[in-house]
């Protein structure tokens, strides 16, 4: 009894670190720094599902343009993100999030 006990508690702390590891680890494929500005005008922008942050003072200019298959946008206090005709397009999942957690 004692052995499945310890068994049961090794198995739980194990799923709790993994999901807290995957759940908070996301990758960030562009940081606009202060003073920078991005301007994408009628580019397309190829994301992979990675994260974009716009820090303070930072401006990320869409113009027409496009992100694709982007993961979230962190845009700080005193960052800009200006759309204008632009479009962001997420990545696309067909399992929610809980199953992706699970098959990392």
């Amino acid at each position: 009894m004692r052995l499945f006990r310890f068994s049961y508690i090794a198995i739980v702390a194990l799923v709790i670190v993994v999901l807290h590891g995957t759940a908070w680890s996301g990758e960030i494929g562009l940081i606009i720094r202060n003073g920078s500005t991005l301007s994408l005008n009628d580019e397309t922008l190829y994301l992979n599902c990675l994260d974009v942050q716009i820090e303070d003072g930072g401006i990320l200019d869409l113009g027409n343009g496009l992100i694709e298959d982007s993961g979230r946008i962190f845009i700080d206090s005193l960052g800009s993100l200006i759309m204008g005709d632009g479009a962001v397009r997420y990545c696309a999942s067909f399992l929610p999030p809980i199953f992706l957690l699970l098959l990392e």
